[in-house]
């Protein structure tokens, strides 16, 4: 840690920066150059790359002299937190501007990662799509167990599997061996592409909400494991008033049962998700929050 200050110290003095970037004042990295750069005064512009965490363990000053915020929600939270209002920036997020823009468009094939063989994405099926998340591999088990079993009571899916990044997915292959069932698994492809190519998502807690959101994609979120421990409730996105959460096999099975069953129902939830991410992430028609930052950044250059 010493050895990183150090250097970081030596990049600044060594260099004429205006203005420092940083996406996490809450680990240590983005500590280190909060700290360094308020040394030498130079001013901090704060981007958080999925949003304010809700966790009391993730509480810090918020000293940097700006915070750029995806929506309202967000700051109303800091400033509820006593963070001075004038520097929160509401911005949305450069991530999905490609979305808003509606450049993303549903795939009409794809590939398993494991056989190389191609399907074609169902037009006659109802399409779910599991996003499995790089913990140990007995909660996968937990995890892919619980849907499978779910999955078994209903009738035409098609069921897809997009790994981790950091995943091999052979553990995942053996465990879909073992409860006989078979899925598409994926792993080198878009994943904005791929969750607008389904009818529903099903993930653990993950920035990956927020992007099922932005694609108007019904998403489950399966609180499996971690239910009242640490990692529920990190987000605003992740909250039973704007998606649907469920706690185990049977509840998941009567949402996807009623999505499948009742259209109606699920163009609702589609339109609720809609509604909802407006004070989560801000959107106008033809804005660009990339272009807003980048001309927040030339402010400090002048």
């Amino acid at each position: 840690m010493i050895y990183i200050i150090k250097k970081f110290r030596i990049e600044i003095e060594s260099s004429n920066y205006r203005v420092i970037i940083i996406l996490n004042e809450f680990g240590p990295e983005g500590k280190i150059a909060f700290y360094v750069s308020k040394e030498s005064q130079i001013p901090v512009y704060f981007i958080p790359y999925c949003g304010i965490p809700r966790r009391e363990s993730d509480v810090t000053p918020y000293l940097s002299d700006i915070i750029c915020v995806d929506g309202e929600l967000d700051k109303n939270y800091l400033t509820n937190k006593g963070v001075d209002p004038n520097k929160i920036l509401v911005r949305g997020s450069p991530k999905y501007d490609s979305i808003m823009n509606k450049t993303i468009q549903p795939l009409k094939q794809i590939t398993d990662h494991f056989t190389g063989k191609t399907h074609i994405i169902s037009t006659k099926k109802f399409k779910i799509l599991l996003a499995t998340n790089y913990f140990m591999n007995e909660a996968n088990r937990i995890l892919l167990t619980t849907v499978v079993n779910a999955l078994i009571k209903l009738s035409d899916t098609q069921f897809i599997i997009k790994l981790h990044p950091l995943q091999d997915g052979k553990f995942i292959k053996d465990v879909l061996k073992e409860l006989n069932f078979n899925a598409i698994i994926l792993k080198d492809i878009d994943i904005l592409e791929i969750i607008k190519s389904v009818d529903v998502f099903l993930t653990e807690e993950s920035s990956v909400i927020l992007d099922s959101m932005a694609l108007s994609t019904p998403v489950i979120c399966l609180d499996l494991i971690n239910r009242n421990v640490y990692f529920s409730g990190k987000h605003v996105y992740n909250d039973e008033k704007y998606i649907i959460i469920v706690h185990n096999e049977l509840q998941l099975y009567q949402k996807l049962n009623e999505l499948l069953s009742t259209p109606k129902m699920l163009e609702d939830y589609k339109n609720s998700i809609k509604n909802n991410l407006k004070l989560i992430l801000y959107h106008e028609k033809d804005y660009s929050s990339g272009q807003k930052i980048k001309s927040d950044l030339k402010k400090f250059l002048l």
